[in-house]
């Protein structure tokens, strides 16, 4: 098997960084893969420390076949640095597992990963593939489900992974989805994602937030595309410390999932209709009357 590269995007955040570097190099494929880091470059003068600090620790870093540093000169952001950085790697190798600085993973992530990528190549209704999955509590599957993955329409940004003519597809000039979110179809399928999800697509083509991963779900969307969930998480997110760009610690409750304690190859399936928990995963982000209707109000004041 050829083995994906890896991209791991580092910031400030030296504790975070360890223990996801550390998890990865417990990787079965850890000294068969090859990572790049994308250090990126300083906001201001008062991180600059931290950023240094980072990427003192990240040129020491050992146990892959090969380790390839990428250090931004200023501040490109997570969205630009992401996107980049992504698109440099999965055009040069033509597939891609990409993980931030706060994601731990369990030592057969890559296995299923990689495996993942290997199996659905072919499929192009797969758009992507994670190694999240949410917590049982809030995403149950039904009684007696017995397959170890899943279907969602709805992909997840915390250690995923993807092949060229996927990532490809992704648009990434907001002016493109002007006239998509005019039509009421498009309106409704985006709700069906979640009550959060027309919601942040608004705030981002009002540049209100600068999200590489809404515009990445939208184009999944659009070309009907699918995500591959494993039933058992075989990442956490330790970055629910207010530390992030995007999360922050009320979340934490709401998302750490027990790890998959997975020591062999998953068992794959086809894609089926019957598989597709895109309207269960949605129920998770379903908002009270009163939320939406608020929502709804701020959309229409350009709030």
């Amino acid at each position: 098997m050829n083995f994906a590269p890896i991209i791991l995007f580092v910031y400030n955040r030296l504790g975070h960084t360890q223990k996801t570097l550390e998890a990865l190099g417990r990787n079965d494929l850890a000294r068969e893969s090859d990572l790049f880091i994308y250090s990126d470059g300083f906001k201001d003068e008062n991180i600059r420390s931290k950023v240094e600090e980072v990427r003192g620790y990240i040129q020491e870093i050992k146990g892959f076949k090969s380790v390839t540093i990428v250090q931004r000169e200023y501040n490109w952001g997570l969205a630009n640095n992401i996107i980049d950085g992504a698109t440099q790697i999965v055009n040069k190798y033509g597939k891609v597992i990409v993980l931030e600085d706060d994601l731990v993973t369990v030592p057969f992530f890559l296995t299923f990963m990689n495996h993942a990528l290997d199996y659905y190549v072919e499929d192009r209704r797969i758009f992507c593939v994670t190694g999240y999955n949410y917590p049982a509590l809030r995403m149950p599957l039904p009684n007696g489900y017995s397959d170890e993955i899943y279907f969602s329409q709805r992909p997840s940004s915390w250690g995923w992974a993807t092949w060229q003519d996927r990532w490809g597809k992704a648009k990434w000039d907001m002016k493109i989805y002007q006239q998509d979110m005019k039509k009421r179809e498009f309106r409704r399928q985006c709700n069906k994602l979640g009550d959060d999800f027309l919601r942040m697509f608004y705030l981002q083509i009002r540049g209100k937030i600068n999200s590489w991963a809404i515009r990445w779900d939208i184009s999944c969307l659009r070309n009907s595309g699918y995500c591959v969930y494993p039933v058992n998480s075989l990442v956490r997110n330790i970055g629910f410390d207010d530390s992030g760009t995007h999360s922050s610690g009320s979340d934490k409750s709401l998302f750490n999932s027990e790890m998959s304690s997975l020591n062999r190859v998953a068992k794959f399936v086809q894609f089926s209709q019957e598989k597709d928990f895109t309207d269960q995963m949605a129920k998770m982000f379903k908002y009270g009357l009163l939320k939406r209707f608020k929502i709804l109000l701020k959309n229409m004041l350009g709030l």
